[in-house]
């Protein structure tokens, strides 16, 4: 009787457990009293992101999770501690892509350089960057292991010197690294421009500098099609910028409405639409939001306004599907503690990489789809306390300066 009774009360324990599971689990990439970014995911599970080092002189690495263990990239002169390095994107093969700084020397004057680097076989190697050139960063590779992101030129302009980004194409296939610079939209080819994305078909999005309204619009450029920059127009205002595009043409990023006060996430089907199509946000009167990345299966990750205090706005990391969008707050086990603030990168699998906050701390994550998930639950209703900040906290380890940090390296990339 008192082990029936025992395996009685195993049973009713375990039972609550699996009717509550999340329907994702999380995976924590970060580390104690570090903060860490998560910005891609390839089919297999691995991720790429940033690690802060220092807080003092705010030096940045990059991080790869090969699905069991995270390492912490070094600079590209590895005797040269003070110097930082970053990964952006990852494809299917492992090989990962960002930027190092170096510090070169010419004619015995010292200048800090950065250089588009790739992160294969467990080893870092150094692009360098283009002639007449001043840096660059590679921001995506697609699965053939061409890379696209951006190099820097400089022009003067009376007795300026003007230092801009140039949508850039790279490609290895013959040994040595060739660089495509495409230039922007502008008809006299100054501004700025960069990709961001670069589909397997050879499709690449970004955005650029434009004449009609001086602001920078959303691009795409077929590099196996017409190779040039195809301007995607606006939600309505004069802003855009596309963050990724998938094989089958689906643009994602986000945009400026008609009173230029209001930033919204779009998709764009090439083919199909004139001009980007809004995607439903958290709440309708917040209108804010971003959409990061799409996959092969039209899912699509980003962030959303969740709720305003004040002056200050708080994101959560969202997914939409079929149009609906879900706070991925919900999706993961509440007790755990974290705010998922922005999701950066999924997979054809549904593996989900991004940034939350874990004990008031910056931490990148992982999600993977729970086959025995629920259907989830609400972890946070508008107003009530931050679950990764104690009551009466400012914000525990994650200060101001780091938060401005993470917002710079958003809109630099």
């Amino acid at each position: 009787m008192k082990t029936q009774k025992m395996a009685l009360m195993a049973t009713g324990l375990l039972l609550p457990l699996l009717i509550q599971a999340a329907p994702y689990t999380i995976t924590d990439l970060g580390s104690a009293n570090q903060a860490t970014f998560g910005y891609g995911v390839n089919i297999n599970g691995e991720a790429v992101g940033l690690k802060q080092i220092d807080s003092l002189s705010q030096i940045l690495r990059g991080i790869y999770y090969d699905g069991m263990t995270v390492t912490e990239l070094s600079a590209i002169d590895p005797t040269d501690n003070g110097r930082s390095s970053f990964l952006f994107a990852i494809n299917d093969a492992g090989q990962a892509v960002g930027s190092g700084d170096i510090a070169v020397v010419t004619n015995g004057v010292t200048t800090l350089e950065t250089h588009a680097i790739v992160y294969e076989n467990g080893g870092l190697v150094d692009l360098g960057i283009p002639a007449n050139h001043v840096g660059g960063r590679l921001l995506a590779i697609n699965n053939m292991g061409v890379m696209a992101g951006y190099m820097l030129a400089s022009r003067t302009s009376g007795s300026a010197v003007i230092t801009e980004a140039k949508a850039t194409l790279v490609d290895r296939s013959g040994g040595s690294p060739v660089f495509t610079v495409v230039g922007t939209l502008r008809a006299d080819g100054t501004g700025a421009s960069s990709f961001r994305s670069l589909s397997d078909s050879g499709m690449a999005a970004g955005w650029s500098s434009e004449d009609a309204d001086g602001d920078i619009h959303a691009v795409i450029y077929d590099s196996a099609g017409a190779a040039v920059l195809v301007d995607l127009g606006t939600v309505g205002g004069t802003h855009s910028e596309a963050w990724d595009v998938n094989m089958a043409g689906l643009v994602v990023g986000e945009s400026s409405t008609g009173t230029n006060g209001e930033l919204v996430p779009f998709t764009y089907q090439v083919g199909v639409d004139s001009q980007p199509v809004a995607l439903p946000l958290l709440d309708p009167s917040l209108v804010v939001g971003r959409a990061y990345a799409v996959n092969n299966n039209n899912d699509i990750v980003g962030a959303a306004v969740f709720e305003k205090l004040g002056a200050a706005e708080r994101t959560h990391a969202v997914l939409w599907q079929n149009g609906q969008i879900s706070d991925l707050n919900n999706q993961v086990d509440c007790a755990l503690g974290w705010t998922l603030l922005e999701a950066r990168d999924i997979n054809d699998a549904g593996q989900i990489v991004g940034t939350g906050l874990l004990d008031g701390q910056f931490h990148a994550f992982l999600l993977t789809p729970d086959p025995n998930g629920g259907s989830g639950q609400v972890c946070r209703n508008p107003g009530e306390p931050d679950r990764s900040v104690s009551a009466g906290d400012s914000g525990g380890s994650l200060g101001w300066t780091w938060l401005l940090l993470a917002l710079f390296w958003r809109r630099r990339r």
